[in-house]
C-alpha cells in the first residue's frame, strides 16, 4: 500500500473514533439529569433497632438544604454526611448520586450496650465510651445501670465524657463478659451503683444481691457467682453474696 493511502487511512481512522467518542458521550449527558430530583433514604440496620426511621434521614436532609431542583454539581455531600453524623443516634452516614438525578443517603445507627439512668436522666453508651441521650422513637433493650453512677452527663449530651472514662470502660467490659458468658446478660434484672463507685448485681430471679465491687477482675467474680449457684444456692439462698475477695465467697442474710 502507497504510504499517502495509509496516512490517508489512518486520518480517516482517527476521526472516525472522534466522532464516535463524541456521540456517546453526548448520549450519555443526555441520560443524565443536571438537577435533583428526589432523596432516597436507607437505614442499613433498621431490623435491629428503630432510633432513625428513613423520614427522619429526609427531614434532616431538608433541613441541611433543600436539594430537589438544585443542579448535581453544586451539591456538598461531605457536608451532608457530616451533619447527618451529628444527629445523636447516627454513627455512619454516606451520601451519593446516580445518573437518575436522585440522591442516595444510606444512614448506620449507634449500637448501645448499656442503659444509665441517673435520676431523671438517662443515656445510652456504645462498645466504644460514647454517651448519647435515649431516643424517644425507640428503647434498646439492653442492661440498665442506676444509682450514685460517677460518669457525670449533662441531659441530651453526646459524646465521649471527660471524666470518669476508666469506671465507664470498666462497665463496658463487664457487660461485653455478660452478654457473651453463661447468659449473665438475661440473668441479671438490675445493676446498682452504690455512692463508692460499688456494684451490686441484682438477679431476674431470686432474693440475692451480689456485691461486685469496682468493675474490675470481672470473670473470677462471676466465676464466684457461678459457684455460688452450683455449690451454695441448693442447700441455701442467702441475701447478700459478696464476691470481692479472692478465693471467696461470704454469704450474709442481712
Amino acid at each position: 500500500m502507497k504510504p499517502f493511502l495509509r496516512h490517508t487511512l489512518e486520518i480517516l481512522s482517527v476521526v472516525a473514533l472522534a466522532a464516535l467518542w463524541a456521540v456517546t458521550a453526548s448520549l450519555g449527558r443526555k441520560g443524565r439529569a443536571d438537577t435533583c430530583q428526589e432523596v432516597i433514604a436507607t437505614i442499613t440496620d433498621s431490623l435491629q433497632r428503630k432510633f432513625v426511621s428513613e423520614g427522619d434521614v429526609r427531614k434532616w436532609t431538608s433541613e441541611y438544604v433543600t436539594f430537589k431542583g438544585r443542579g448535581l454539581d453544586s451539591l456538598n455531600l461531605d457536608g451532608l454526611e457530616k451533619y447527618l453524623k451529628g444527629k445523636s443516634a447516627v454513627r455512619e452516614a454516606e451520601a451519593w448520586i446516580t445518573d437518575d438525578g436522585n440522591i442516595h443517603v444510606s444512614v448506620t445507627q449507634r449500637e448501645p450496650v448499656v442503659r444509665f439512668q441517673d435520676g431523671g436522666n438517662g443515656w445510652y453508651c456504645d462498645a466504644g465510651g460514647f454517651v448519647f441521650p435515649l431516643q424517644s422513637a425507640f428503647a434498646e433493650k439492653v442492661p440498665i445501670v442506676d444509682g450514685d453512677i460517677p460518669v457525670k452527663v449533662e441531659r441530651g449530651f453526646k459524646g465521649y465524657p471527660e471524666e470518669g472514662g476508666e469506671w465507664l470502660r470498666g462497665i463496658i467490659s463487664m457487660i461485653d463478659y455478660m452478654r457473651k458468658t453463661d447468659g449473665w446478660s438475661s440473668r441479671i434484672g438490675q445493676i446498682h451503683v452504690e455512692r463508692t463507685g460499688d456494684l451490686i448485681l441484682i438477679p431476674a430471679r431470686g432474693k440475692e444481691r451480689f456485691l461486685m465491687g469496682q468493675p474490675t477482675a470481672v470473670a473470677e467474680k462471676f466465676s464466684r457467682m457461678k459457684s455460688y449457684y452450683r455449690n451454695i444456692a441448693p442447700d441455701h439462698s442467702y441475701r447478700t453474696v459478696d464476691l470481692r475477695f479472692d478465693g471467696q465467697i461470704v454469704c450474709s442474710e442481712k
